[in-house]
């Protein structure tokens, strides 16, 4: 019986294949993890993987190589029509082993000394549901494949299962180790767990201790990353205007004679994610914040608060609230602080800010401090008949309203105002990127809006967006819109228009000073 090769034929450049794959393939770290573009070769990577790993396992005691094999995607279709078809393409059914039609789809192949069971199973989440099916399984190693979509704790429960097959009476020269690949495009947000884990995103000074330790890279894992297949193209004023294929791009040899060309139509988020590596948040539908950019309203530096003069808080109470913290300086708005709290009571919100001002900003017991919540307030204790304004007064918070009703409309065009809005050549909104990643996350594409105009509750960090607005709401912004007080003595505003390059060439502007002098 013939057995297949994996082999990564070469160009003139790289004559050995894909240097990061070979690397990523030859590897013995227990658990590795290849980012790269679309068509690069990861898929077949991670094949070649399992192959070499089942054929390098040591043979029980009736001499047989044994091993069992997980592999996973969030959906049986997704595994249907993309790992399932690949994997049979490299071994032939007829050689090896037919593999089930049904769920989980199941093979035994048989080669040589080898004998491995191959099985494909869906998981989208780390739900009871989802642990509660991996607890009962026994696996050599495995493969996640696009573990972007992937959370971390399903990710760690996989890596949890391998090692466990064969069982050491039958196979004594097995070592039981852990084994697990894993590959994917760039994230849809900055803040994800892969980022952290390789060090791209800082983990947040202000990130609980027990979050932050799970985002520890473990000394059993090891991070590969492949060329972008693409690189962007500008005119002279920084203007996007194409994109030209990187020549360094891995995999060239296998994708015809005009690969990456066909980028016709495609967002430039996507094409960041799938053909540059950038993490970008998913702009496909339709964000409430379009004219967001990263690069003008972000600092990449932690942001000195001014200790003469007031701390504004915004707060959308609720189950899952968020609170958003800054000052108005000098006609410009700094966001030092901004959070959002999942399954969180108004008590522990009120005591959380409370922290917050205490480490960040202790000046406020002089200069005084304002907190603008949604109208409503009806969001309180689980236990009490208490309203959010009450809670807040007894925790020393004076809660108050930018109005009798709320204006969700009149809030979304204040935000968007504000983001076009320039001061003096620099932008008017100013974001403290090392405190703020959940506001960040839902500006940034996040927040989508439902075809009838609305703010989709469910969408990523809305409450945390939304108590951003009402900050915004609460210094007078909203008015700031509506018509220019008569004699103001605000710092000249300037607006940019929507179409306007500084918004596309991705140029980061000169943090200004946090502090009036």
């Amino acid at each position: 019986m013939s057995t297949p090769r994996i082999h990564f034929r070469g160009n003139e450049r790289f004559p050995h294949g894909s240097p990061t794959l070979r690397r990523f393939l030859l590897d013995t770290t227990d658990v590795r993890l290849v980012e790269g573009p679309v068509e690069s070769g990861k898929t077949v990577g991670c094949i070649g993987a399992l192959y070499k790993a089942m054929c390098e396992m040591p043979r029980c005691l009736d001499g047989i190589r044994r091993s069992r094999w997980l592999i996973v995607r969030p959906t049986y279709s997704e595994l249907e029509t993309t790992v399932r078809r690949d994997w049979i393409d490299w071994f032939n059914q007829d050689l090896y082993g037919k593999m089930t039609e049904t769920e989980p789809f199941t093979q035994t192949m048989r080669f040589l000394d080898v004998e491995a069971e191959i099985v494909m199973m869906s998981f989208k989440d780390a739900s009871e549901a989802s642990i509660k099916r991996l607890k009962s399984t026994q696996f050599t190693g495995a493969w996640v494949n696009e573990c972007q979509f992937a959370p971390l704790r399903l990710i760690v429960e996989i890596i949890d299962r391998t090692g466990r097959y064969p069982r050491k009476v039958d196979c004594p020269e097995y070592d039981r180790r852990k084994f697990a690949v894993l590959d994917n495009n760039a994230p849809f947000t900055r803040d994800h767990w892969l980022l952290y884990m390789r060090g791209d995103t800082p983990i947040p000074d202000d990130m609980p201790p027990d979050q932050a330790m799970a985002y520890k890279t473990p000394h059993n894992w090891k991070f590969f990353k492949q060329p972008p297949a693409v690189f962007e193209k500008k005119d002279a004023a920084g203007n996007l205007v194409g994109y030209e294929l990187n020549p360094r791009a891995e995999n060239l040899q296998n994708m015809g004679e005009a690969p990456y060309s066909n980028l016709g139509g495609k967002a430039r988020d996507q094409i960041d994610r799938d053909y540059r590596n950038i993490a970008t948040a998913d702009r496909s539908g339709a964000p409430r914040y379009p004219d967001f950019s990263r690069d003008l309203h972000v600092s990449d530096k932690e942001l000195t608060p001014y200790d003469g003069a007031a701390v504004q808080i915004g707060v959308d109470p609720g189950g899952s609230p968020g609170f958003t913290i800054g000052q108005s300086l000098d006609g410009r708005v700094y966001i030092y602080h901004s959070e959002e709290m999942p399954n969180t009571e108004t008590l522990d919100l009120a005591r959380r800010i409370k922290d917050v001002l205490n480490k960040r900003f202790p000046f406020h017991r002089q200069t005084g401090i304002s907190v603008t919540g949604d109208p409503v307030g009806g969001w309180g204790s689980l236990n009490t008949k208490k309203t959010t304004k009450d809670i807040f007064a007894a925790e020393g918070l004076p809660y108050d309203v930018p109005a009798q009703k709320d204006q969700p409309g009149l809030r979304m065009s204040t935000g968007r105002e504000v983001m076009r809005q320039m001061v003096r050549g620099s932008p008017k909104l100013v974001i403290d990127g090392q405190h703020c990643r959940h506001l960040i996350a839902a500006l940034d594409g996040g927040m989508q809006m439902k075809p009838d105009g609305t703010l989709d509750k469910k969408s990523l960090y809305a409450n945390c967006g939304e108590s951003f607005e009402y900050w915004l709401w609460g210094a007078g912004e909203a008015k700031e819109i509506l018509a220019r007080p008569e004699g103001s003595r605000r710092a000249p505003i300037q607006t940019i228009p929507k179409n306007s390059s500084a918004f596309t060439a991705g140029k980061r502007w000169s943090r200004p000073s946090a502090r009036v002098h």
